[in-house]
């Protein structure tokens, strides 16, 4: 029903945001990972969910597109609700939740605050087709921004498929020094060290 609002925010803390627009004033949950991409105040447009059940309706709000088809598919995982889907994405960003599922590391899902093993073996198996089709952005947390943009492409262009060279950066990412520039990033995914 609501795919996106966009206004003034009127509040705001890292759970939940109140935005006004053309005089209504919308309050949304929001994970923790949103929160840190808003601004304190001013304009803002946020992706929506809309959550409907019989005794309740909520909206909730999402920074990227990621957040909130990772949020939806978590919705369609048996036992998961709003609640757990939202702790789970304060509790981990997009890429690190859908290397895990790949990865099948239940260790890490189980981490999440809500998630013990049961949920996070149910969470695995019925998402791990889901997420295989999921892009999502590696993070640049390595030199300037756009590094880890540009290994994916060049292992792309050596014929990796866009999930393969996505997971091989964020490994390699994860285990080089901050100051690595594209050359050594793109060695190490290759290599596998």
């Amino acid at each position: 029903m609501f795919d996106r609002i966009a206004g003034e925010i009127v509040h705001r803390s890292p759970t939940r945001i109140v935005v006004q627009t053309a005089g209504i004033g919308y309050e949304m949950e929001i994970p923790v990972s949103t929160y840190e991409k808003i601004p304190p105040s001013g304009p803002v447009e946020l992706l929506t969910h809309l959550y409907v059940r019989e005794d309740q309706m909520k909206i909730f709000g999402f920074g990227t597109p990621e957040e909130r088809s990772l949020f939806r598919m978590l919705l369609s995982v048996s036992g998961v609700g709003p609640s757990i889907a939202l702790t789970i994405l304060s509790g981990s960003n997009v890429s690190s939740f859908v290397h895990a599922v790949r990865n099948d590391d239940i260790a890490f899902l189980s981490s999440v605050k809500g998630i013990g093993k049961k949920r996070a073996q149910r969470i695995l198996v019925e998402l791990k087709d889901a997420v295989e089709t999921m892009a999502v952005p590696v993070p640049d947390r390595v030199g300037p921004p756009g590094i880890a943009g540009d290994a994916i492409e060049a292992l792309m262009s050596l014929g990796y498929r866009k999930n393969e060279a996505e997971r091989a950066v964020q490994a390699a990412v994860s285990r080089l020094p901050e100051d690595a520039n594209v050359e050594e990033i793109i060695r190490a995914s290759l290599s596998g060290v």
